[in-house]
Parts: structure tokens; C-alpha cells; sequence
């Protein structure tokens, strides 16, 4: 258990971030009865801050006082976000609309942009992206490639509401922490809870993690599904249309009917590599 607890300190503090109790135990890679995962934290190095007790790996004291002034940025920079989703959350094709990244954790830097993460009605995900940089464009707040201006808005993942479960070939730590990390403020009908009952594999890194299912028995098709259709002849041709324009730029984007994925940098690999050397350290 002791182990346990160091190797999730190990991947946090790979983004200089010590971790309360609760966040702790919801992602600890074992199954454990929260008696005795409280009887093991206690022999971890820990600090009061705020009123908040904050763990971290031994020699780490100094991250505690920089998530506390990361924590005034990001609060911050989500106040400007909500104002933007909200306007956003008009576009009739949006189901959900969640923060990402290093603001949904509170642990944005100043300079730092804001990630988003889209869940669209079945055959729009182009259609809805075409819509959004429009107004993200129009707004003076879409972030150009290459380029990390502060508090603009990183539109960099689409994915469906056909289409929420992740292949087994992408389940791994990193997207696990990143699903649950995610920071929902439009949810329609229930849109996030049906996305992380998409993917209940993440259970296998963090077993102690709750998900609720509101649903009982998920409908493979829901009411506008007959709308999505209609949509599908000027999604087509969105889609086309944009792979066209990116065709020169294009890196490291995932870019499918149902799924639209920009990450030009190889964080998953560079954030996997580096916990692999840490917790061999440990």
C-alpha cells in the first residue's frame, strides 16, 4: 500500500504537484478500504496549507507553496473560461464542454492557455469545430498553432456521443488521469456520466475511483439521433473540407469522423517515460 501511495506521488510530482488525501486515494493503483489507506498516509511526508494537509515524495516541501500560487491563476482562468463555454454551449451540437489539462487541476502557470475538451451528437464533431474556432477566431481568443498565448482557448479535443469509448490500444495511465481530471461545465443529458461509464477501464488504474451510473441500462441511440443524420451530408463535406486546408500542417493530430485529437507534442509519451525513471528511483 505504502508503495502504492509513492508511485502516485511519483507521477503527480512530475508536474511539481503534491496531492490532498482524497485525491490520493481515488487514484492509488490498488484496492484498498479507506481505514487502512489512511493508516498508510500517515507515514507519508506531508504539510498543512490553507487549512489543507498536502502530500508529497520526500525532499519536495517547496511544491506545496507553488500549487497554492498556481491555484490564484487557475481559478482565474477558469472564471474566463466559463464565460466563453457559456456562449459556446449555444452551438445546438455540443453535449458537453469540460476544462482540461493544468487549469482542470488548478495547476495552470500564468502564462498558461485553457484546454477544452468537446462531446458532440452523433456526426457533427467537424461541423461543431468549424462552428467554435469561428467564434473563438471572431472573440480573439483561438490559439494558434505553434504558439501559447495566455488565457486563449485550446479547442483540441472532439469526440462523439456514438463514439465514447477509448480503443483498447489508447488505455493507458496518462488518459486515464486525464479523463478523470477532466473539469465538466456543460453537461446535457447526462453527457459526462455516459462518457466515464464509456470508459470504466480507468477503474483498473484507479479501482478506489467512483463513477455513478444514473442510466441503469444505457440506450445506444438517444432522441436526436435522427437529427444526427440529417447532419451527416454537411459533416462530410466539413470534414473534408478541413483536412484539406490542415493537409500541409499536419503533425501528430488524430483526425477521424467521430474523433478530432490535436496534440502536435508528445506529452503522453514524455509524461509515461518520466514516471517510468522516477518510480524507479523511488
Amino acid at each position: 500500500m505504502e508503495k502504492e501511495i509513492y508511485k502516485t506521488l511519483a507521477y503527480a510530482d512530475i508536474f511539481n504537484y503534491p496531492l490532498t488525501g482524497n485525491q490520493i486515494f481515488h487514484t492509488v493503483g490498488i484496492k484498498v478500504r479507506r481505514k487502512k489507506f489512511l493508516s498508510n498516509l500517515q507515514k507519508i511526508p506531508h504539510e498543512i496549507h490553507s487549512n489543507l494537509l498536502y502530500y508529497f515524495l520526500p525532499g519536495r516541501e517547496e511544491i506545496v507553496r507553488l500549487r497554492m500560487e498556481k491555484e490564484k491563476y487557475s481559478q482565474s482562468k477558469i472564471k474566463k473560461a466559463k464565460k466563453i463555454i457559456s456562449l459556446l454551449s449555444w452551438i445546438p451540437t455540443i453535449r458537453f464542454i469540460g476544462i482540461s489539462g493544468s487549469v482542470a487541476m488548478h495547476n495552470a502557470e500564468k502564462k498558461s492557455d485553457i484546454d477544452l475538451f468537446f462531446i458532440t451528437l452523433p456526426y457533427s464533431v467537424w461541423i461543431t469545430r468549424l462552428l467554435i474556432y469561428c467564434v473563438l477566431e471572431l472573440l480573439g481568443l483561438r490559439r494558434r498553432k505553434g504558439h501559447s498565448t495566455r488565457d486563449s482557448i485550446c479547442a483540441n479535443m472532439f469526440v462523439d456521443e456514438d463514439h465514447l469509448r477509448f480503443p483498447i490500444q489508447k488505455r493507458n495511465l496518462y488518459l486515464a488521469h486525464e479523463i478523470v481530471q477532466l473539469f465538466p461545465v456543460v453537461n446535457k443529458n447526462n453527457t459526462y456520466e455516459k462518457f466515464v461509464l464509456a470508459n470504466v477501464w480507468i477503474q483498473n488504474y484507479f479501482p478506489n475511483y467512483p463513477i455513478r451510473n444514473p442510466f441503469g441500462r444505457l440506450r445506444t441511440r438517444n432522441k436526436e439521433f435522427s437529427f444526427s443524420l440529417f447532419l451527416f451530408p454537411l459533416e462530410f463535406f466539413m470534414r473534408n473540407m478541413q483536412l484539406w486546408y490542415m493537409e500541409k500542417s499536419k503533425t501528430r493530430e488524430t483526425t477521424t469522423p467521430s474523433l478530432i485529437a490535436f496534440h502536435p507534442i508528445d506529452y503522453e509519451s514524455q509524461i509515461l517515460n518520466a514516471y517510468t525513471k522516477k518510480i524507479k528511483n523511488i
